[in-house]
């Protein structure tokens, strides 16, 4: 995480992780609100077992809202300690997402759902994943593991595995294809692993796995590329 332009979420917990003062804009009273991965999963499951759910769409949120002053306060009790500094807006800014986030609530009851983390918890476990991840790649605030800082740490050992396809002149399947799909299998604890050219052609893959074919219902993200879409139109074997 570069900086806080897409999602201010990742990058405050990467600066507290860090050490570094966290800027808030504004006095911090805008209030957003926090849904973690588990509970909007578990949603979608909801939606997609429930034909009342058809054609409808619905605005997940948390428990409640929350102030950005309020859940700085939760992250820094989190991480152990911490700082921040409140900094006026560059521009005039309103406080108009909070009638959207009562919205949320209402489109709770025709799904039968709540969601089950506050924020303080589902904060702490995405502290602990997000600190796990830096340990892992090095990636702190101020030195994002992004390709061109990571290319140079392996390109010999790309190079060569370029070079071994060349020498070999076997551009489809061979050693390498079996070799990863070995390793995938390893680290996934899985008995079977199948190497492909793209996601499309693992969605498609996993489509047939699964015995979905004609006049089967599959219910897909409406924000997403035509990629993910795409093999849901794919005439699938006889």
């Amino acid at each position: 995480m570069r900086n806080g332009r897409h999602a201010f979420v990742p990058w405050l917990i990467r600066l507290a992780i860090d050490g570094q003062q966290l800027q808030i804009f504004g006095d911090g009273q805008q209030m957003r609100d926090f849904t973690y991965v588990d509970d909007v999963v578990e949603a979608l499951l909801a939606a997609a077992c429930r034909r009342e759910s058809d054609g409808e769409v619905f605005n997940l949120g948390g428990e409640r809202p929350y102030s950005i002053h309020e859940f700085v306060d939760i992250l820094l009790g989190v991480v152990g300690g911490g700082s921040y500094a409140c900094t006026p807006f560059p521009r005039p800014a309103s406080n108009r997402h909070w009638e959207l986030l009562r919205r949320f609530f209402e489109d709770q009851s025709v799904l039968d759902w709540q969601p089950a983390r506050a924020a303080d918890r589902s904060l702490r476990r995405t502290v602990e994943y997000t600190d796990v991840i830096g340990t892992t790649t090095g990636e702190t605030a101020g030195s994002v593991s992004e390709l061109c800082t990571q290319y140079p740490q392996v390109k010999a050992e790309i190079d060569r595995a370029i070079q071994s396809v060349l020498d070999c002149g076997v551009f489809v399947f061979g050693g390498q294809v079996a070799a990863f799909e070995r390793g995938v299998r390893s680290v996934s604890g899985v008995p079977y692993a199948v190497g492909v050219s793209s996601g499309t052609d693992a969605l498609r893959l996993a489509l047939l796995g699964a015995g979905i074919g004609p006049g089967d219902e599959v219910i897909t993200s409406a924000l997403t590329a035509v990629a993910t879409w795409s093999p849901l139109r794919t005439p699938v074997p006889g």
